[in-house]
This record gives C-alpha cells, structure tokens and sequence, in this order.
C-alpha cells in the first residue's frame, strides 16, 4: 500500500437530493466541464459510478458523489478557482437536481518555527483556567463557529498531523438555500451564488493562515 500523502486541501461542496449514476467522467467530457486527457486519466485509474456512490480522479482533482453529497476538490491551490467553476456548471446542467445546501472547505498545512505547536495551544488557552479536570493535556484543537445571515463558517486549528512543527487551518463555510438566499422557492443558478462567496470566503481562509502564523510567531511557549 502506498503510504498516504497529507497535503493542503480545497473543495467544493453541494447537498441535495443526488442521482451518483450521472457522475461518470463521459458526462463531464460530454458538457465541456473536463478535458479528455483527464477523462482519459480518470477511466484509467480507480474509479467508480454506480446508483450509490460515483467516484473518480484526474492529475489535478477528484470528484466525489453520493446520494446527498457532491464534491469536487484539489490539493492544488493554482486549481481552487476551477473548483468553483466545475460546481457551478455542473448545477446548472443538472437543473432537475433539488439542492439544499453549498459550501467551501480550505484546508492548510504550514510550518511554524515553534518546536511544537500543541505545546503553544495548550499554554495560550490555559485549560485548567477553563475548569478542564484532566491533568496533563498536551493536545489541543481550537474550533470557533459563526452564525451570519447566509453563512455558518467553522475555523479549526491545531497541530498538523504533518510533525509538531506544523499548524493545521481549516476553514469551512456553510450556505443553506432557503428563501432568504434565493427568493422564491424554485429552480435557481448555482454560479451567481458561488460566484458572489467564493471569492470572499477563499480570502478569508487565506487571511486565517496568515493569522494563525503570525499569532504562533510570536513568543515562545
């Protein structure tokens, strides 16, 4: 078994009532969303497409389907912006496709210059100072969620699974479509909507990184 590679990750998400059948690489060559060489790559190489579960992979992403959950993801960040197009076409193609929710996971992986990250965690949040009984804690993850008019966005940091050297970031942001985001009940375009947060949302992902490291460069432990 080849060892597993942890790298950074991006995907696109969309919820919704799915049919996995329709996610086979043909499809997505027949509607101009992927190029034949990653057709080609994708048939070659491990994949699936049934009415549970289709499943495949290209050099640059993979794309995932199941009866509620489609995802398009890369851990190349020069392809994050094709993710949102892929999605966005995808849908929009589908128009018989009830979808109920869409979001964006960002997810980074980055040297620090502290010789553990946990050890940093641990002693900025003091867990005896918030009523944690067990003694000896040496691992902490911090995870804050917020509720906006459209979007419910989850930040995550601990230690990297990569060495004690390095952070982990994960941003996650959630959009559920009802009549506040949309309007009227009905069909509705995927690609103004990924269009108008992405951007945004990729932004304040990248501002977190930048945060966090400036945040763990600063004293020791």
């Amino acid at each position: 078994m080849e060892p597993v590679v942890i790298a950074d990750s991006f995907s696109v998400v969309v919820v919704g009532r799915m049919n996995p059948a329709i996610h086979h690489p043909l499809w997505y060559q027949h509607n101009k969303l992927l190029e034949a060489p990653e057709v080609e790559h994708a048939l070659t190489n491990e994949m699936m497409c049934a009415p549970a579960f289709a499943g495949f992979n290209t050099p640059t992403l993979s794309i995932t389907c199941d009866n509620e959950r489609w995802e398009v993801a890369t851990p190349h960040e020069e392809h994050v912006r094709r993710l949102q197009e892929i999605a966005g076409r995808t849908f929009d193609t589908l128009t018989h496709t009830p979808i109920t929710a869409f979001g964006f996971n960002f997810r980074f992986h980055r040297a620090t210059e502290q010789p553990s990250v946990a050890a940093v965690l641990v002693s900025r949040l003091h867990p005896k100072a918030l009523g944690l009984v067990e003694d000896g804690v040496n691992l902490i993850e911090i995870a804050t969620k917020r509720n906006d008019k459209h979007c419910v966005r989850n930040v995550r940091v601990a230690q990297s699974v990569l060495s004690p050297v390095h952070v982990f970031v994960a941003v996650n942001a959630h959009y559920r479509v009802d009549q506040s985001l949309i309007g009227e009940p009905g069909h509705f375009e995927l690609i103004p909507l990924l269009e108008r947060f992405f951007s945004d949302d990729y932004d304040v992902a990248k501002e977190q990184v930048t945060n966090t490291m400036q945040a763990l460069s600063k004293g020791g432990t």
